[in-house]
């Protein structure tokens, strides 16, 4: 996410230098990047130093909202094949951002496609892809396969209430109407 970045002077390197783990420092916001791949299982797992790493960063600046990004999803999202091989640590993930309240979002990928559930007190989310959506196969282990639906984003707002998350179609749109 933020590893092609971390020569940036505002971006802070996790708690190993070979593990692509980043804080961004922004004064209106901080954005977290954590690394949860493991070489042995396509489930996800941050571990405990990369998480005791996390709750120091989100320690430093309380008074600022915080996104944490990763791979894995923390929790199941009712497809059986990828719940399989979600994050295989997300309630210790869930203790961290439970204990940072101004965390707004948690953003996962590895889904392709819109996921939203609360999330330890914030809420998780996973975007759709950029190119093939996983089919919603919710009744059995199998491979969903791919599907072409509509590609898209993601896109989150701080407004003057709070945190908003708008889902932006890439592809498939028509024209604007009235225009």
């Amino acid at each position: 996410m933020l590893i092609a970045h971390l020569s940036d002077p505002h971006i802070r390197t996790g708690p190993l230098a070979a593990e692509p783990a980043a804080g961004l420092h922004h004064a209106l916001a901080r954005v977290v990047a954590l690394d949860s791949r493991r070489p042995d299982s396509p489930a996800g797992l941050l571990g405990a130093e990369q998480l005791a790493w996390l709750d120091g960063v989100l320690t430093e600046r309380p008074d600022v909202p915080a996104v944490v990004c990763l791979h894995h999803p923390p929790l199941a999202v009712g497809i059986p094949f990828l719940d399989g091989i979600r994050l295989d640590d997300g309630p210790a993930l869930a203790d961290v951002v439970a204990r940072h309240p101004r965390v707004v979002r948690v953003l996962a990928g590895h889904v392709h496609r819109t996921v939203v559930a609360p999330f330890a007190g914030s809420l998780v989310a996973t975007a759709p892809s950029t190119y093939r959506q996983t089919a919603l196969r919710m009744h059995d282990d199998r491979p969903p396969g791919y599907l072409a639906e509509p590609t898209g984003f993601l896109l989150h707002q701080s407004t003057e209430t709070g945190w908003v998350t708008h889902l932006v179609a890439a592809s498939h749109a028509g024209p604007v109407l009235g225009m």
